[in-house]
């Protein structure tokens, strides 16, 4: 497997790679996991036990892209992941969001996408903006959008618009091109693994199934966390924490020890706080 095409595309879509067994049993822990307290949608905390089923199959992956590009990826996020499931909402266009709050990069950051139920290979996807296709269509804005997060495309009217909210100032920018015109959607099967970077935008596919994906991410626990980054803060981030008080309460206390501090640091508080 050639892994250097998500250096190209953004993605790398990887066919049977979490066996049969493993699968059942994410169905299983599934069905009793419990709810995840956020405002926007309704999604379900990932178990250590399942990241544990997960950890071997993705901590291959990210040795394959750290020696095949230029990525950097050593360990798999302890806190952030989660069940999604079409049964709970639509996401449109976005760069993550939470993630990019939390780890204040999306560079060395992948997301690990694998559904554990789809009874349809054609249904229940993510749709894609691929990076060939973000570059021509505004290559200055595809070279401002690299390793961030925090951002959502939308439209109105016969407006095109960009919201950007990764910064102490959130923007509205306008184009002159639309992601649904542009978007590829690959038939994820259950047991493939969709492999994104963090500033990738994508949306879960309009033609919807029951489905249900485990989303867990992949970064590198050296990259540097600064206080300044987690106070600069515009109206959408504001809003974010506001609608999401633990998340912003256990940063605070975080940040109140430390100026600056790696991901490993951060992964360690939160380990600690959830024992």
């Amino acid at each position: 497997m050639d892994y250097r095409t998500i250096e190209k595309n953004g993605f790398i879509h990887l066919k049977n790679i979490i066996s049969n067994d493993d699968v059942k049993k994410l169905v299983f822990e599934f069905q009793s996991a419990e709810g995840i307290s956020n405002k926007k949608y309704n999604i379900k905390r990932v178990a250590n036990s399942s990241r544990d089923i997960l950890r071997p199959y993705y901590l291959h992956i990210m040795e394959q892209l750290s020696s095949q590009t230029d990525l950097t990826l050593n360990t798999l996020a302890d806190s952030g992941g989660a069940y999604f499931s079409t049964n709970d909402g639509v996401h449109d266009w976005h760069q993550d969001s939470l993630t990019y709050y939390l780890y204040q990069t999306h560079k060395n950051f992948v997301i690990f996408w694998t559904p554990i139920i789809k009874p349809t290979p054609s249904f229940g996807n993510l749709s894609l903006f691929p990076y060939g296709e973000f570059k021509k269509a505004d290559e200055e804005l595809f070279k401002r959008r690299k390793d961030k997060g925090a951002a959502h495309f939308y439209q109105k009217g016969s407006q095109n618009i960009f919201h950007l909210t990764d910064s102490g100032q959130d923007s509205i920018l306008n184009v002159n091109f639309n992601l649904n015109e542009l978007q590829v959607t690959p038939h994820v099967e259950v047991g493939d693994v969709l492999v994104m970077k963090g500033d990738l935008f994508h949306r879960t596919q309009i033609k919807s199934s029951d489905r249900v994906a485990i989303s867990l991410y992949g970064l590198n626990q050296d990259t540097v966390l600064t206080l300044k980054d987690f106070e600069c803060s515009g109206e959408y981030k504001k809003e974010y924490f506001e609608k999401n008080p633990e998340v912003y309460a256990t940063l605070l206390a975080f940040f109140s020890r430390h100026q600056t501090a790696t991901i490993k640091m951060l992964q360690e508080f939160l380990s600690s706080k959830n024992n």
